[in-house]
């Protein structure tokens, strides 16, 4: 049965859509995921798994040691180094802009 969205039932386009973004990532970690089935399932050919068996497997890889825990973490501590950098410019710009409002500072 098709969902439903705001406006009624899902198009097939947005169908398409979702599911993609649900497996598109799949493409970026096919090496990972590929090596982790084999090192962790005992998965020497995915191709011959079914796609649910695959998809299955594959997307509960970062609970277990493995390549995509690794990447996972890599990740997380990459996207945390980033946020703590735009915090710390977001703290500078404003430390500048208070100096110049209290007028200890000039642009000029």
């Amino acid at each position: 049965m098709p969902r439903r969205g705001a406006r009624g039932t899902l198009g097939p386009k947005r169908l398409i859509e979702e599911r993609r973004a649900e497996i598109d990532w799949i493409l970026d970690y096919h090496d990972d995921v590929t090596s982790d089935l084999s090192a962790l399932h005992g998965v020497a050919d995915w191709r011959a798994l079914d796609s649910v068996t695959f998809f299955s497997l594959a997307r509960r890889l970062h609970a277990y040691p493995g390549a995509m825990r690794a990447r996972l973490f890599e990740e997380i501590a990459r996207e945390r180094e980033e946020a703590k950098r735009v915090a710390d410019a977001a703290s500078a710009s404003d430390a500048l802009a208070e100096l110049e409002r209290d007028g200890w500072l000039s642009r000029e």
